[in-house]
């Protein structure tokens, strides 16, 4: 009764807003962190183990707020919307736990500087982050997320001119890992560009 009494007090809507920004705003933040230097072991499986607690923390308040919003209500806001930004939220955000410990190994594992490339390429995944959550506080469509198919690219023209040994199979691994996670950015952006956020923001009940 206590939850129910919260939430009829609230605008669902835009506490669903709210949760959905705050996940990206998260995501650039670990995105920061992946660019960083070698961690502690223990220290970068404790972060992995974090950010899978905080997911399923957003998840949770993700799934309360979208079934609390009353869609018959709140114009340009649809059910179906929601749901598939919220599992194209999850998919991310396995994505980005993956790709982060790969990262993490790699960095513990390697003496070299990574091909600038690939540091490139854990750029445009950071940049894109950034860009979605920017368009969200400014309540406008997502852009264009950062050029990931640049380093991609080149990385493979890498490998064909210099052979399979240009790249260690932690390298080609790695690189494999972001791309994933790219992708599945863009699909987050297509899903957040489905949803009309001035109406979250704008109506009321």
């Amino acid at each position: 009764m206590v939850v129910l009494g919260l939430l009829s007090t609230l605008a669902p809507q835009r506490e669903f807003f709210s949760q959905v920004h705050s996940f990206f705003a998260w995501c650039g933040e670990s995105m920061r962190d992946a660019r960083s230097g070698p961690r502690d072991p223990c220290e970068a499986a404790a972060g992995i183990r974090a950010s899978r607690r905080r997911w399923r923390a957003f998840g949770k308040q993700l799934q309360m707020w979208a079934g609390a919003i009353d869609y018959n209500r709140t114009l340009r806001i649809d059910r179906q919307a929601t749901q598939r930004l919220i599992e194209s939220m999850e998919h991310a955000a396995l994505r980005l736990a993956t790709a982060e410990q790969a990262r993490g190994e790699y960095l513990d594992g390697s003496s070299d500087h990574s091909p600038a490339a690939l540091d490139r390429l854990v750029d445009a995944c950071a940049e894109s982050f950034r860009r979605i959550e920017q368009s969200l506080a400014d309540r406008r469509p997502a852009p264009d997320l950062a050029d990931v198919e640049g380093p991609i690219r080149d990385l493979e023209s890498k490998v064909r001119t210099e052979g399979f040994a240009a790249l260690s199979a932690r390298e080609l691994g790695l690189a494999a890992h972001f791309q994933s996670l790219a992708r599945a950015i863009g699909d987050c952006r297509d899903s957040v560009n489905a949803i009309d956020w001035e109406a979250c923001n704008r109506n009321r009940f």
